[in-house]
C-alpha cells in the first residue's frame, strides 16, 4: 500500500504534474498516489498521437491507470473527479463515453482516435465483463492498449480506426478485485496493462478549502497548460536512453526480473518496464524535453522519476496479490468464509444460501472441502437446518 510520503518524495521539485498533485492535496483528502495516478493520466492523454519510442517495436503514450481502495473511505471518485474537471476545461472533447460494445468502441475511435475513458465504478465494468456481454469490450481495451490499428467489418464497410490514443481512468474497490478478476486477467496481460495505484485515506479536512483566489488561479493554470500541451505540435523523435539512464535502466531491469512475485500477479513483471517507458515519456513532455523540436533522449533524471512509480505499483499490486483468488473456486470459498467473519463465526447452509446467491451443491461442496482443511467443524441441527462454525 502507497503512502503520501512516498509520492511527495518523489515529485520533481517543478512541473505540471507536481503542481496538480498539490492542488488536488488543497481540494480533497483522498489519497495522494490517487492524484499522481490521475495527473499521470492526464499528461498521457495530452501528447500528441505520433508522440512515441521505439522500444521493441513502436510504444504510444496512453495510460490505463487504476486507484484502488475502500469503498467511499478513500475518496476514489473525488480524485477521478478533479482530474475529469480539468480535462473539461482544457478540451472536452477528448472525454469519451463509456463504450456498451466492442463495435461501440471502435466506431468511436473512429471518430475521435484520441480519448479519456473515466469509470468512477470500475468494479462495475469488472462485474458485467466476467463471461457477459462487456467481455468483448474487456478483450478490445486489451488490444487498445498498445495503439494499434483496430478494424471492424459490417455487411457492406469496413470500419478502421487508425493509430487510437485510448486513456482509461478506474476507481476500484478491494471486493471487486477480487471477485471479479482471475488469475488470467493477472497473468494474461489485462490487469498487467494498468498502472495500479493502492492506498489509504491518511488525512481528514473537515470542510472543504475555500474556493479563494489563488485556488481557483491554480486551477485555470493547470487547465490552460495541459491545453498548451495539447496544441503543441511535435516533430520530433525520442532517440532512445542517454547513456546514464541506460545504466539505471539495465540495473532496474535486471532486478526486476529476478524478483520472486506471487504466480498470481507474475504477468506484472512482463509490462511494468512499459508502464516505466509511458511515464517517462509522460514526464518528459511535462518538463519540455520533448517539447523543444529537436531529437532528444529521456534523461536519468527523468527515468528515475519513472522507475519510482512504477516500483509504487508494485507495491500496490504486491499488497493485493493476497485478497486476489487464482480460480473460481477460491473465489466462491472466499466469498463463503466472508459470510462467516460477518456473521459471528457460524452459519446455516440455508443463510448461506441467502447470503452469497450461489447453489446449494456449490455451497457444500465448499463446506465440506473447509471441513477436510480443518478450518470449519459442523455444530448442530436444528430442524432441517445444519449449522457450521470456525474452528477456534
Amino acid at each position: 500500500m502507497i503512502k503520501e510520503q512516498d509520492v511527495l518524495s518523489i515529485l520533481p521539485q517543478s512541473s505540471w504534474l507536481t503542481n496538480y498533485v498539490k492542488y488536488c492535496q488543497s481540494q480533497t483528502t483522498s489519497p495522494l498516489a490517487y492524484q499522481l495516478g490521475v495527473g499521470l493520466s492526464l499528461l498521457c492523454i495530452s501528447t500528441p498521437i505520433n508522440y512515441t519510442i521505439r522500444w521493441f517495436g513502436k510504444v504510444p503514450t496512453n495510460m490505463y491507470c487504476l486507484l484502488a481502495g475502500r469503498s467511499g473511505d478513500d475518496q476514489k471518485s473525488t480524485a477521478l473527479g478533479l482530474g475529469e474537471e480539468i480535462l473539461d476545461m482544457a478540451d472536452f472533447n477528448l472525454i469519451g463515453e463509456q463504450p456498451a460494445s466492442a463495435e461501440g468502441l471502435v466506431n468511436s475511435l473512429a471518430e475521435n482516435q484520441k480519448q479519456s475513458i473515466w469509470y468512477s465504478e470500475f468494479g462495475q465494468f469488472l462485474s458485467q465483463s466476467k463471461g457477459g456481454y462487456m467481455e468483448s469490450v474487456k478483450t478490445t481495451y486489451t488490444n487498445l492498449w498498445d495503439g494499434k490499428n483496430i478494424t471492424r467489418r459490417k455487411a457492406n464497410e469496413t470500419i478502421r480506426a487508425e493509430d487510437p490514443r485510448l486513456s482509461i481512468v478506474g476507481a476500484c474497490s478491494i471486493p471487486y478485485l477480487e471477485q471479479y478478476t482471475t488469475a488470467q486477467d493477472w497473468t494474461g496481460g489485462f490487469m498487467g496493462r494498468w498502472l495500479l495505484l493502492y492506498a489509504h485515506r491518511e488525512r481528514t479536512m473537515p470542510f472543504p478549502m475555500a474556493e479563494t483566489l489563488k485556488v481557483k488561479q491554480m486551477r485555470e493554470y493547470l487547465a490552460g497548460k495541459l491545453q498548451e500541451f495539447l496544441r503543441t505540435d511535435y516533430n520530433s523523435t525520442c532517440l532512445g536512453l542517454d547513456q546514464d539512464a541506460q545504466k539505471l535502466w539495465s540495473q532496474w531491469y535486471s532486478d526486476l526480473h529476478s524478483r520472486d512475485l506471487p504466480s498470481i500477479i507474475s504477468g506484472t513483471n512482463t509490462r511494468c518496464p512499459s508502464i516505466a517507458i509511458r511515464i517517462a515519456m509522460a514526464m518528459a513532455w511535462d518538463l519540455g524535453i520533448s517539447r523543444q523540436n529537436e531529437d532528444w533522449y529521456i534523461t536519468e533524471d527523468v527515468l528515475q522519476f519513472s522507475v519510482n512509480v512504477a516500483e509504487l505499483h508494485l507495491k500496490s499490486v504486491i499488497s493485493l496479490a493476497d485478497k486476489l483468488a487464482e480460480t473460481p473456486y477460491a473465489i466462491d470459498r472466499r466469498k463463503v468464509l466472508q459470510c462467516f467473519y460477518t456473521n459471528e463465526g457460524i452459519c446455516s447452509i440455508g443463510q448461506l444460501l441467502g447470503m452469497t446467491k450461489m447453489r446449494k451443491y456449490q455451497i457444500i461442496e465448499i463446506i465440506d472441502g473447509l471441513c477436510l482443511e480443518g478450518i470449519l467443524d459442523p455444530i448442530q441441527m436444528i430442524g432441517d437446518q445444519k449449522f457450521y462454525e470456525i474452528k477456534r
